[in-house]
């Protein structure tokens, strides 16, 4: 799958969602009318923008937005950064005060459902029944998430945090200024 078409699913989908719920479901009823391969092709390609991601700067964003982080905390928070598309998406990784100029609802703890669409949309086009593998099994032996990831960008200390990202740290800190 062509990273134009990644991108497309995601944005058409984001534009017609009531909710991110319902952008999940707009975005796997799509996605089962592709064939096979496509599908297994768009969780390569979420895997592969996941790996981009893998960066300080969101991380700082994620401790900010959530009060703590994870692997799975940022795995999940960047899943949700990609489902607002991809310009609000590279924007954030280059400059996460960003995120402050959106309403992004359930933004710490929601994003974890991104990582099902291709499943979802397999089984719908496939069958609960079927016998085939799944698409995160077939790319787990391409890239997987959840061994150690090459994390980009230049570290930061949490005191730092208020100075380096001003607007996000205004918006969700429960620190009072």
């Amino acid at each position: 799958m062509s990273e134009a078409l990644f991108w497309s699913l995601i944005e058409q989908s984001k534009e017609e969602r009531s909710d991110f719920s319902h952008q999940l479901q707009l975005m796997t009823n799509r996605l089962a009318t592709f064939d096979e391969v496509e599908i297994i092709e768009f969780e390569r390609k979420l895997r592969e923008v996941l790996a981009e991601s893998a960066h300080y700067n969101l991380i700082a964003a994620a401790k900010i937005v959530s009060g703590y982080v994870s692997d799975d905390s940022f795995l999940y928070f960047r899943c949700r950064l990609i489902a607002e598309g991809k310009e609000f998406f590279f924007a954030a990784i280059e400059n996460p005060d960003v995120i402050a100029t959106k309403d992004i609802p359930d933004l710490e703890y929601e994003g974890e459902d991104l990582l099902y669409v291709a499943d979802n949309a397999f089984l719908l086009k496939f069958g609960e029944d079927t016998e085939k593998d799944l698409p995160r099994d077939i790319a787990v032996g391409y890239l997987d998430y959840h061994t150690e990831e090459d994390i980009k960008g230049e570290d930061w200390e949490e005191e730092d945090l208020p100075v380096k990202y001003p607007e996000l740290w205004q918006k969700y800190s429960n620190v009072p200024n």
